[in-house]
């Protein structure tokens, strides 16, 4: 492997948003969309698959859970490449992180984020063995990984200097 790609992974929830404006939302009401897009998200799946798809050598590392939103994860990473799976720490006892992505025409997007298992995906969960031949290791997302940035973000410390002892780029 050439490249690490750890960190935030979930499933995007896009509703197909094309008809009236944010001010179209109103309490009580329905608003009808007209279909709806599933797609990974954060850093492991977004840089990771591009990476593959530019014929780089890449192992993705990220914490799902083993519900319905966990498995349309795994199958979208499959789609691309059955390898980009194979390190995936499955939770039992987690739900998997999503973020609905709210995208009204003429409006910035908003987004609804429920974190899930990459709240407790911490330094321990890299499997340091698996990765020592690799090149360089790219960290997404730890402002959004509550381990990484609490206790004045020792625990990202931590795993950067063990990842760099092993001569690996970060």
């Amino acid at each position: 492997m050439d490249i690490i790609v750890a960190g935030h992974i979930c499933l995007d929830i896009i509703p197909d948003w094309r008809i009236g404006g944010i001010k179209t939302i109103i309490p009580g009401h329905i608003l009808e969309m007209s279909g709806l897009k599933l797609s990974t998200g954060g850093a492991v799946a977004n840089t990771g698959i591009t990476l593959k798809k530019l014929g780089i050598s890449t192992t993705l590392l990220g914490k799902i859970g083993s519900d319905a939103l966990g498995k349309v994860i795994l199958e979208i990473l499959q789609k691309e490449d059955k390898d980009l799976v194979e390190n995936m720490i499955i939770s039992q006892d987690e739900i998997s992180s999503y973020t609905i992505v709210l995208n009204p025409p003429d409006t910035d997007r908003v987004f609804l984020h429920y974190p899930g298992p990459n709240h407790t995906f911490n330094a321990n969960d890299i499997p340091y063995e698996k990765i020592k031949n690799g090149r360089i290791f790219h960290f997404g997302y730890p402002p959004l990984m509550k381990k990484f940035y609490e206790n004045e973000g020792k625990e990202v410390v931590k795993m950067f200097r063990r990842v760099r002892k092993m001569n690996i780029i970060t």
